[in-house]
């Protein structure tokens, strides 16, 4: 299975022909993402390479993830 964050901090579960936003269980009118305090990181699991994202009702396994609230830190060196 394949996932993602989208850089507004929502989840969205991806199928072969449609990106779908998952919807909150408890408040149908909006999307799963960050803004829940029971929504945890993904972290890759380490004996096989899957990736795990827990939610309120369950723990999610994804084959493929990707998190675009990611920016890569541009690092300016000590003057």
């Amino acid at each position: 299975m394949k996932g993602r964050i989208d850089k507004h901090g929502n989840f969205h579960i991806m199928r072969p022909q449609k990106d779908f936003p998952c919807r909150c269980p408890y408040d149908t009118s909006r999307v799963c993402g960050d803004w829940c305090a029971l929504f945890e990181d993904p972290v890759e699991d380490k004996k096989d390479g899957k990736i795990l994202l827990s939610l309120c009702t369950k723990i999610m396994v994804f084959d493929e993830f990707v998190d675009e609230r990611i920016v890569e830190a541009k690092i300016e060196p000590n003057k």
